[in-house]
């Protein structure tokens, strides 16, 4: 149904049973006629097949109004519970000397913390005038769309992501909003200053907006925490950030270094002298570890229909399924790593989404041509009209 084998199933019903059991069918108003365990198998079920409502409640010989209802009803009672569990905790636990200590850091830049990257999802374009619409169009898609930036730390887990942007809004400004988290998150803890971290060369930097936007959460999980002061941490930008891991980003976020301890690879000039053979090392080593988070967007778009789709839905829920996937796709990696496979989808999904958008701009640009061709023909064939009566008189 999931991709989940059902003693997975059973391991996620374990973790929120008490929970569930708690909060569900509780209060006032009408209860719900079906097991909680049974709900939440029909909703990983619509999370996974997406689509209309009514499609997914055809499944479970149901009527969509109720269905839809008792869905959105449960997600809202169960996300807080499953984000906890498998987000926020990995947060707490996955300190660096936590990660250098089991050996699961970063194999080429081990001061890294994270790498942090921005995923673009299709949606319907928004009603009213078009300065209202052309917020949530993508130039790199050609698409109207929603973004959400995500964490991933070097076990392929993700630690955070930000509520959705409009489309329009750049990678660097998503993470300079999201400072509250980064900030905390790239202190460093007590005692990590002692671990070693090795050296490493300094790269250069790209697509700065979005990251910037989501300032508030980088601010935060970028800080040392304390007792981290002692260990080594060699590597680019470390004299200026004392007290910080790095975060790596994509060449997106060029001018966050000085804001932020962000690593990223190395972004020739349009009309300079080409990279040397170091600095295309040293991006090749950077992108070997960044790849991370593309391996993780293509695990979550994968398994969740939800969020590889066209969004359809209410747009003021899509910050609740969203992280009930991130969860949910936390816990699938717990069972089985991300693989290379989950960033070649990844990249085929953002080529889908290219073509597609290329191919709707292409069909306006012919609609528009033919509506030309047509008003030319029709005022050809008026000014022959009036020419041909006055041609007539003369004679």
């Amino acid at each position: 149904m999931c991709n989940f084998a059902p003693v997975e199933l059973e391991r996620i019903w374990d973790a929120v049973e008490d929970h569930v059991m708690k909060h569900w069918n509780v209060g006032r108003g009408k209860k719900s006629a079906n097991a909680p365990k049974g709900i939440l198998y029909m909703t990983l079920a619509a999370l996974k097949h997406c689509g209309s409502w009514e499609t997914a409640s055809a499944m479970f010989d149901m009527y969509p109004s109720p269905f839809q209802k008792m869905v959105k009803k449960f997600v809202t009672m169960l996300d807080p519970c499953l984000c906890q569990i498998f987000e926020l905790d990995e947060e707490g636990r996955s300190t660096i000397r936590h990660l250098t200590l089991t050996g699961k850091t970063f194999a080429n830049v081990p001061c890294a913390r994270y790498a942090t990257d921005v995923t673009f999802q299709q949606a319907d374009r928004p009603v009213g005038g078009y300065n209202d619409a052309k917020m949530y169009y993508s130039g790199k898609h050609h698409l109207y769309g929603l973004k959400v930036e995500v964490s991933v730390i070097p076990t392929g887990v993700a630690i955070n992501c930000t509520d959705w942007e409009a489309g329009s809004m750049a990678d660097i400004s998503i993470f300079r909003a999201n400072k509250h988290f980064h900030t905390p998150a790239m202190q460093k803890r007590p005692g990590e200053d002692t671990i070693n971290c090795t050296d490493w060369e300094a790269g250069s930097m790209a697509d700065i907006s979005l990251f910037r936007a989501n300032k508030h959460f980088h601010t935060s999980a970028m800080q040392k925490r304390p007792g981290q002061d002692t260990i080594n941490v060699q590597g680019p930008q470390a004299d200026r950030y004392q007290h910080d891991w790095a975060v790596l980003v994509d060449k997106g976020y060029q001018g966050l270094q000085d804001e932020f301890r962000t690593i990223q690879p190395k972004k020739g000039a349009a009309r300079g002298p080409p990279l040397t053979a170091d600095e295309r090392s040293e991006s090749d080593r950077i992108s070997h570890d960044r790849v991370q988070v593309e391996n993780y967007f293509g695990r979550l778009k994968k398994l969740w229909g939800v969020c590889s789709h066209k969004w359809t839905w209410d747009r003021q829920t899509y910050n609740m399924f969203f992280r009930m996937c991130v969860a949910l796709t936390n816990f699938r990696v717990r069972c089985c790593p991300l693989r290379r496979e989950d960033g070649e989808y990844y990249l085929r999904y953002e080529e889908r989404l290219i073509k597609l958008g290329l191919d709707i701009e292409e069909a306006k640009r012919l609609k528009r041509q033919q509506a030309r061709d047509s008003r030319r023909a029709r005022f050809v064939l008026r000014t022959r009209a009036a020419i041909r009566p006055a041609n007539t008189s003369n004679r």
